[in-house]
């Protein structure tokens, strides 16, 4: 490759690269939720059904992801 053919390939690499970051920055940032469980150990529901379970959970899910579809759970 001669010396011309170098530089050439060595600017254009820079230009691409400049390119990508500047449209890289210029979106929008996003928001994420992180929804975690942790220590379960008694999945029904409690007093007589009117507490706790899963069911509790996702519907306490659906709300949130209504809210922010950007949810990992």
């Amino acid at each position: 490759m001669s010396q011309r053919r170098f530089i050439l390939s060595i600017c254009l690499s820079f230009l691409v690269t400049c390119s990508y970051i500047t449209s890289a920055c210029a979106q929008e940032a996003k928001k994420f939720t992180i929804l975690m469980l942790n220590d379960v150990y008694q999945e029904a529901p409690v007093d007589k059904g009117t507490h706790g379970g899963f069911a509790r959970v996702a519907t306490l899910r659906k709300e949130i992801m209504a809210k922010q579809p950007n949810t990992l759970f």
